[in-house]
């Protein structure tokens, strides 16, 4: 698979989220009826997982103690967590390794520990899904520091992947998740000039086991809040090349989207470039990752960090905002959680509620891949009400349209081509809609192998995977 191929997929895969919606009054919008699209199968037979509800759990799930309490833990009990060039480990680093494995083994409640893989001495622990055949999703950070306490450099992605691990210990994954520690320090020892060592022996390995990743979420610097403008938000940065949608911004969309749902936190939208330079990006297991055509993110606080791999890289520093890692944990998890149950047993929708007033209309934007399936379910709570529920491509052109008055009503429609795409909810009648609730399934093509969740599913493929079998074909040959 192309790189452009791989990277455009997942941000399509994501933005399937991303919804905007705006009143309309006194106005057709150029809407006329269309000859309803006709499918011989329009959803699996199977359970409705909301990811708008699953999303807030999560964010209300995480705790801002637990991420201080192991970047104090790790600053004041292991700090100069030395990885020397030879490969071997300080006693500080082996004992910051003894307690990440103890934490993460009572987060976890006795679930996960770490094993200690290849000869860069990556910490990895695996919770494995329903399938372990499908590709597996990485969550990764460093655990090694250089001189000093090394708290924002890197206990706090540590302390991260750690409240990650516990969040979804308690949640049922279709995909494997490895939790992966390095060593190797951004730009030190270990580090290189770009990429990171210690992922990098890791994925040599997963390739030669054929178990290519499914993507790739690497947690770098978090604590640093400076006077500038959204720096106490975390920063997200992906090698995207802008040929979908401008791909490089719209996982900025993705970002704002998945913590509106569940936090008070906003996510800013300029991602290409975090940290006011693009070094914690080229240090990452993320670049090391997207070099091989792995999509993958860098996650990490907004603007560069003077104190960062220094003396007063401590714990306690005033300038650090423990509500960025929350932030980073709630984001990677929610996201983790989606891709990793995706093409699963269960049906995944998103879902709102809305009020929409007599002889007006709502709009919601949708960025949509090929070859993929949208299914749209309506409901309200007065049967006399009339609704009627339209897409239209980028061209304003009604593509399927349902209508009814009897309280629900079901769309649905095969998308071809990659584009923007408009939900317009009408309200025909002459009362208010004060809840009009709508969800919706969408069946993508992430892998961009030409079929859906939904083939994949009834083919028994990967849908994250766009050759399951690894012949060097994708699916379904």
């Amino acid at each position: 698979m192309s790189q452009a191929k791989s990277y455009s997929a997942l941000v399509v895969m994501m933005l399937f989220i991303i919804m905007s919606m705006t009143p309309l009054t006194g106005d057709t919008y150029g809407l006329e009826e269309s000859t309803p699209y006709q499918a011989d199968s329009i959803m699996k037979t199977s359970a409705t997982r909301s990811v708008t509800d699953e999303w807030s759990s999560i964010y209300s799930g995480v705790d801002q103690d637990n991420i201080e309490e192991i970047v104090m833990h790790l600053s004041l009990n292991y700090p100069s967590r030395l990885w020397f060039s030879n490969k071997t480990p300080s006693p500080t680093l082996m004992g910051a390794w003894g307690y990440a494995n103890e934490t993460l083994f009572n987060y976890t409640a006795g679930k996960l520990a770490f094993d200690i893989r290849t000869d860069e001495m990556n910490l990895v622990a695996v919770m494995n899904g329903t399938n372990s055949e499908r590709a597996p999703i990485i969550i990764a950070g460093t655990i090694a520091s250089l001189e000093g306490q090394g708290a924002n450099g890197y206990a706090a992605s540590t302390a991260a992947l750690l409240e990650c691990a516990r969040l979804l210990s308690t949640r049922s994954m279709t995909n494997d998740v490895m939790f992966v520690l390095s060593n190797a320090i951004p730009g030190g020892i270990g580090g290189e000039i770009s990429g990171n060592t210690g992922l990098r022996a890791l994925l040599d390995d997963l390739e030669d086991d054929r178990r290519r990743p499914a993507a790739i979420f690497w947690f770098s610097a978090l604590l640093f809040d400076s006077e500038e403008p959204n720096a106490d938000h975390i920063g997200l940065r992906a090698d995207y090349p802008a040929v979908y949608l401008d791909g490089t911004k719209l996982v900025g969309y993705l970002a704002e989207r998945a913590t509106e749902v569940g936090s008070d936190i906003s996510v800013g939208t300029d991602v290409d470039v975090i940290s006011g330079a693009d070094i914690l990006w080229r240090h990452s297991g993320a670049f090391e990752a997207a070099d091989r055509d792995i999509p993958a993110f860098c996650v990490a606080q907004r603007f560069s960090d003077p104190l960062l791999v220094t003396p007063d890289d401590v714990w306690s520093h005033p300038f650090y905002n423990y509500e960025i890692p929350v932030e980073a944990v709630g984001l990677v998890t929610s996201l983790v959680w989606l891709l990793g149950n995706m093409g699963g047993a269960d049906e995944l929708a998103m879902e709102d509620s809305i009020l929409v007033p007599d002889m007006s209309m709502r709009l919601v934007s949708l960025a949509l891949s090929a070859q993929s399936r949208l299914i749209v379910n309506v409901e309200w709570p007065d049967e006399n009400q009339t609704v009627v529920a339209r897409l239209l491509d980028d061209d304003n052109v009604t593509l399927v349209t349902r209508s009814d008055d009897d309280g629900d009503l079901t769309l649905w429609y095969d998308i071809t081509t990659p584009s923007w795409y408009t939900l317009v909810f009408e309200n025909q009648g002459d009362e208010n809609l004060d809840l009009l609730t709508y969800r919706y399934f969408y069946y993508h093509d992430y892998d961009r192998d030409g079929m859906n969740d939904f083939d994949e599913s009834e083919f028994g493929s990967d849908s994250l995977s766009a050759d399951t079998d690894e012949d060097g074909l994708e699916d379904p040959t």
